[in-house]
């Protein structure tokens, strides 16, 4: 509900610079209970980003582009978590902890600059009330009628 309520800009900038944030403490020493938690904010903060872009997508298409786009967007976040893994272990077994970790923050930083360099946002809505009571009519049907 936070990516309908609210601009693309805002959400995706909002969440990758706190994300960015957190991710660059992880290059600072602490107990395990630490990191623990930051991943989990920082993981948090991607739920949040993530339907933003998801929700900017259908507005860069035509209706018939549409479920072309859908796959090959999800087709490139495949590999990315496929081939990610690979490369953040080459780096780690090369350079050490540092250096990917610092380079991981820098990609949330290049994150939230692209809707600006790209002149990319989709206005959130003006009132969520109405969203609100649609979705619970649509929960109040689904399980009651």
């Amino acid at each position: 509900m936070i990516a309908d309520k609210y601009s693309t800009r805002q959400v995706v900038q909002t969440s990758s610079l706190v994300q960015a944030v957190l991710i660059f403490s992880l290059t600072i020493d602490g107990p395990h209970w630490v990191v623990f938690a930051t991943l989990f904010l920082a993981n948090t903060c991607g739920s949040v980003a993530n339907p933003a872009w998801g929700a900017l997508l259908p507005t860069l298409c035509t209706k018939d582009d549409l479920p072309r786009a859908l796959g090959f967007s999800q087709s490139m976040f495949a590999m990315a978590g496929l081939f990610s893994p690979a490369l953040a272990g080459l780096l780690v077994s090369t350079s050490g902890f540092y250096w990917p970790v610092v380079i991981d923050a820098i990609t949330f930083l290049f994150i939230a600059l692209m809707p600006v360099v790209l002149r990319l946002n989709r206005n959130g809505a003006a009132e969520l009330g109405a969203q609100k009571s649609g979705a619970m009519e649509g929960i109040h049907f689904f399980f009651l009628e």
